[in-house]
């Protein structure tokens, strides 16, 4: 064989061994998120530090402010960043009489952990957050929410669809599921480094990507009221992300396509009827005060 012919093998071998390494790379960062502490004078509110701990021994902060109207919101924060990410949510829900508890998600914040699974073992995460506000004497049995962003939403759905302790539950750009995720996020070098990615996260990391696939467990929320938030122009989690889960979702459900947003920012693009919404979506799920179900819009208006 020429030698032009070992020297192109050679240079080959060479950008497919540097592709996958520079994937690597990627997902390692990933899967490692800088720490970002949740300031203690973030907020006003009179809230309540705790710690939760999950049923695979992983200790959370968190933060907990009790209700007055006998129902209680978990909020679920986004990947790469802690609780404090969710207090305008929580200030507007608070406002109403809703106790909240927002923590940090394993991997982030304050919490323990090391590994962030991209909402595998943050489920058990969320199921330590429900656990501790279902035991609180100010929350009626049946009157508990989950509200998540990004990561937060996708985690939301999963466990929601389980864990009928859940009355209500709002997604803020949540995945289809995180296989497709993955290949979203990590096509810079088209399939190899898609497969790479699943791959490293797999059987290196032992994270297991088929299981978190929102798009197939959705239908297990209702009869449930469930409100879907996206960004027609989200960069991160396609606005058709959305659309699909909407469409597998069964009644009651909400899709609110924001025109214009990216991934998050929805006051924005909306201003205060955002924020009204999101109360009312809960008063009525929680509460019995409004009809959950309307129409949905392509336009960011419900």
């Amino acid at each position: 064989m020429r030698r032009w012919v070992w020297a192109a093998i050679a240079l080959a071998v060479a950008g497919l061994t540097a592709a996958i390494g520079v994937t690597v790379r990627d997902v390692e960062r990933v899967l490692h998120p800088p720490r970002k502490s949740a300031p203690v004078n973030s907020t006003q509110w009179p809230f309540e530090a705790i710690t939760l701990e999950t049923r695979d021994g992983v200790k959370l902060a968190a933060w907990y402010l009790p209700s007055t109207n006998g129902a209680a919101v978990v909020l679920a924060h986004g990947h790469g960043e802690n609780r404090s990410q969710m207090l305008p949510e929580a200030h507007v829900l608070a406002s109403r009489g809703f106790g909240v508890l927002l923590f940090d998600w394993r991997a982030h914040g304050d919490s323990e952990g090391r590994l962030s699974t991209r909402g595998d073992r943050e489920r058990y995460d969320l199921f330590a957050a429900i656990d501790w506000v279902s035991q609180q004497a100010d929350v009626v049995p049946g009157r508990l929410g989950v509200l998540g962003y990004s990561r937060g939403a996708t985690v939301g759905l999963e466990v929601t669809a389980c864990d009928p302790r859940v009355g209500a539950v709002v997604a803020e750009a949540s995945v289809t599921s995180m296989r497709e995720s993955l290949d979203h996020d990590f096509s810079r070098f088209g399939k190899l480094s898609q497969v790479a990615a699943r791959m490293w996260v797999k059987r290196v990391r032992h994270i297991d990507v088929d299981s978190v696939r929102p798009i197939e467990h959705i239908g297990h929320i209702s009869p449930r009221p469930l409100l879907l938030v996206h960004g027609t122009l989200d960069p991160s989690v396609p606005a058709y992300m959305g659309t699909l889960l909407y469409l597998t979702a069964e009644s009651p459900k909400q899709l609110w396509l924001v025109g214009g947003a990216g991934h998050g920012g929805f006051v924005r693009h909306v201003g205060p009827e955002y924020a009204t919404h999101l109360a009312s979506f809960f008063e009525g799920a929680l509460l019995g005060r409004t009809t959950p179900e309307r129409a949905s819009t392509a336009h960011g208006r419900l």
